[in-house]
């Protein structure tokens, strides 16, 4: 019960609502398993201290794979959440001697100070350490266009080439790739039409269902248009 409200991202408290419905069911199918449910304990302490116990499990068991990885690379996304918090999210593609390919999200590390190049490095190396990943494994590391990730003398980047003794590949987000490419091949006129037609579908909320009942209607495998970004 606990890994599934955790799956679903429903709060703690939860469990009471959980514990309350089987009682109920209890009443009405099994009366004799009341007193059963009735020991439960779901409390939202009790759902909480689970969850933690499934973080730590899940957290130990990646480690175990990562540990057997001859080499491996890093994804960073730095961004702010809705209360002005810089959340740090760093994902982990490894490859083990018999060619298994190990991707997962390695960790999410909250900035509440400053996001400065060198900060972003030190939550890596903390990371790093966490998880027991030896930097000489270390071999490409994937960013967005941040200054403080891509500047070239005080950027995450510059600092992280600086702070190991071998060379890595510094790859640019494919998502921004596109988009750069898009401005190299300068296909405004094409762009400004997709541009148009999108803020017309969003701009309006009768525009924009009868957009995704026409797609549901098609069979599309897509079920909605997304916003398109600028990127520098």
């Amino acid at each position: 019960m606990a890994e599934a409200i955790a799956k679903s991202g429903k709060p703690f408290c939860t469990g009471d609502l959980l514990k309350n419905c089987l009682k109920i069911f209890c009443k009405e199918i099994c009366p004799e398993k009341t007193p059963t449910v009735e020991d439960l304990s779901l409390s939202h302490q009790t759902i909480a201290r689970r969850v933690e116990d499934l973080s730590k499990n899940i957290e130990l068991s990646l480690k175990e794979k990562l540990n057997k990885c001859e080499a491996y690379s890093l994804a960073l996304d730095e961004s702010t959440d809705r209360g002005d918090t810089a959340q740090l999210a760093i994902f982990i593609r490894g490859i083990t001697s018999n060619f298994e390919v190990i991707e997962e999200l390695l960790d999410i590390n909250h900035m509440k100070d400053t996001t400065r190049g060198e900060d972003i490095l030190s939550e890596v190396k903390k990371t790093l350490v966490k998880f027991e990943l030896p930097e000489k494994k270390l071999c490409g590391v994937t960013t967005d266009g941040a200054s403080a990730l891509t500047g070239k003398n005080i950027g995450f980047i510059a600092l992280l080439k600086k702070s190991i003794n071998h060379e890595i590949i510094s790859y640019h987000c494919i998502i921004h790739q596109e988009q750069l490419c898009a401005k190299v091949l300068e296909m405004k006129n094409v762009m400004e039409l997709v541009i148009h037609t999108v803020n017309f579908i969003r701009s309006r909320g009768l525009n924009h269902r009868q957009f995704k009942q026409l797609l549901e209607g098609c069979g599309s495998e897509a079920e909605d248009v997304i916003y398109f970004s600028q990127v520098r």
